[in-house]
Order: C-alpha cells, then structure tokens, then sequence
C-alpha cells in the first residue's frame, strides 16, 4: 500500500503531465486552418453518434456507490488520524 505523501507525489506528477497535454492540445488547435478544424470537428461528432446510448443513470445504484465511497474516506481519514496519534 503506498503512503500518502507517496500519493500526493505522484497525483501532482500527473496534475504537471496532464497540464502539459492540454498546453500542447491548445497549441496544436490553434494551428489549424478553418478545414482542418472543421474535419477534427465532424471526425468528433462521428465517434460521438456512432457510440451505443448508454441508458439512464440509476439513481438509487448511484446513491448506493456514493455510501460507499463516502465510508472508505471516512476510514481512511480514520487509519491517518491513528497514525498521526
């Protein structure tokens, strides 16, 4: 199990690579000629038709993911108090 300044490294290495791909998506948009921009548009509203609908979220299976979630912080929080103490 990794320790939480371990997390905390490695979530901030990902923030600076992911702030990175974003610079280089600006870059490379603002390159383009109204054609070229107009083809990556309709090639993105293609992916995005041609994907099956995905059906109605469930909202009490929703509520049910979120309990949990909410107890597994609630531990963990639990876990780095004892630690700390």
């Amino acid at each position: 199990m990794m320790d939480r300044d371990s997390v905390r490294q490695y979530l901030a290495g990902q923030q600076k690579v992911w702030e990175h791909v974003k610079e280089e998506r600006r870059q490379k948009l603002r390159c383009l000629t109204r054609e070229e921009a107009r083809r990556e548009y309709d090639a993105l509203c293609q992916v995005w038709y041609s994907q099956p609908r995905q059906p109605a979220v469930d909202r009490s299976h929703l509520e049910a993911l979120l309990r949990v979630r909410r107890a597994m912080q609630l531990q963990a929080r639990g876990k780095d108090h004892q630690r700390a103490v």
